[in-house]
C-alpha cells in the first residue's frame, strides 16, 4: 500500500472499520489490522475524524484506555469524553500558568505581553474548571 494517502481516505477507512465494530471498540493496532492502513495512517485517520469526520456524520468518536477508540450512541459515553477533555485542557492551562507565564510575569512586570496574556488564560482557566466541576 502507498505510504501516502489523503487525510480524507485514511479518516474514511478508520471511521468505516469504527462503525461496523460498534458498539465495540478498536485499539489503534487493531484498527490498522482491519483497514490495512500503518499506524500513522490510522492516527492521521482518526485526525480527520475529529476534525471533520465525526461532525459530518453527527457521529461522536470517543476513547476509552480499556477498549480505545468507538463510535456510540452511549450520551453517557460522550459525557464522559468531554468530561475528560475538559480536564486534561484545565490541567494543561494551569501548568502553563504556573509554570511559565507567572514566573515570566514575576521576572518582567513590565511586559505588556505576558500581562495581556495572563488575562485572557486565567478568564479561560476559570471557565474550564468551573466546567470540570459539572
Amino acid at each position: 500500500m502507498s505510504k501516502r494517502l489523503p487525510k480524507h481516505i485514511t479518516g474514511e477507512r478508520v471511521l468505516a472499520a469504527l462503525l461496523e465494530a460498534r458498539p465495540a471498540r478498536l485499539t489503534t493496532q487493531q484498527l490498522a489490522a482491519t483497514t490495512g492502513l500503518t499506524l500513522s495512517q490510522v492516527r492521521t485517520g482518526l485526525a480527520w475524524i475529529k476534525d471533520t469526520g465525526a461532525f459530518e456524520r453527527m457521529q461522536p468518536l470517543t476513547w476509552r484506555r480499556a477498549g480505545g477508540h468507538g463510535m456510540t450512541d452511549d450520551v453517557d459515553d460522550w459525557i464522559a469524553q468531554e468530561r475528560s477533555i475538559v480536564h486534561t485542557l484545565y490541567t494543561r492551562t494551569k501548568r502553563l500558568i504556573t509554570g511559565t507565564a507567572a514566573p515570566h510575569a514575576e521576572r518582567r512586570p513590565d511586559d505588556d505581553w505576558i500581562r495581556l496574556f495572563l488575562d485572557q488564560v486565567n478568564g479561560v482557566r476559570a471557565m474550564l474548571e468551573a466546567v470540570s466541576r459539572l
